[in-house]
């Protein structure tokens, strides 16, 4: 997918952030989400400072679940997939695991991000996309802020969560989720 004319990298803000993806060993992250996140990457969109967080309850390492998104890119964008920019883009995707629903897990999470954040040089500034049953949703957000992962009022923009619907099953619930 070629960018429009009207419209270059170069004319954008293009910060420097740690995406965090919960759920990242489901399907709407390896058919979905990687493979937007490498065309965003590719397409001069993505900072090539930024990391990629997967964070899942399953027990792998990096390399596992680089070569696990390399597939799953690999066989979505097979007429235009690139080796040598896959192997760029892989360098900044690294895994977690988590249990989501254990609070107590996400200190170890922080310290984990924080490492990774010093190591690139980035300062902290993140996404958490919830690509997880909405179940996990509460549970989750309660983790981030029991690490204090949630920042402090004048420093909101440095978070945002990135739901991904259904977002409760009904008013009360979406309500309660708000």
């Amino acid at each position: 997918m070629a960018l429009p004319a009207d419209v270059a990298p170069a004319s954008l803000p293009i910060e420097d952030v740690t995406l965090l993806i919960f759920g990242a060993s489901g399907d709407l992250t390896a058919r979905k989400l990687v493979p937007a996140l490498f065309q965003l990457a590719r397409n001069g969109y993505l900072s090539p400072r930024s990391l990629v967080v997967g964070v899942a309850r399953r027990e792998k390492t990096d390399e596992q679940f680089r070569q696990e998104m390399h597939d799953a890119v690999r066989s979505s964008r097979s007429n235009d997939f690139d080796e040598q920019v896959w192997a760029e883009f892989a360098s900044r995707l690294c895994y977690e695991p988590v249990e989501l629903d254990q609070a107590s897990e996400f200190t170890k999470l922080r310290q984990r991000v924080e490492e990774r954040e010093k190591s690139a040089g980035l300062t902290g500034r993140r996404v958490v996309y919830l690509a997880t049953t909405p179940e996990l949703f509460l549970p989750s957000v309660e983790g981030l802020a029991a690490a204090d992962m949630l920042p402090p009022r004048p420093h909101r923009d440095r978070l945002r969560i990135v739901f991904e619907k259904p977002f409760g099953h009904d008013l009360a619930s979406a309500q309660t989720l708000s």
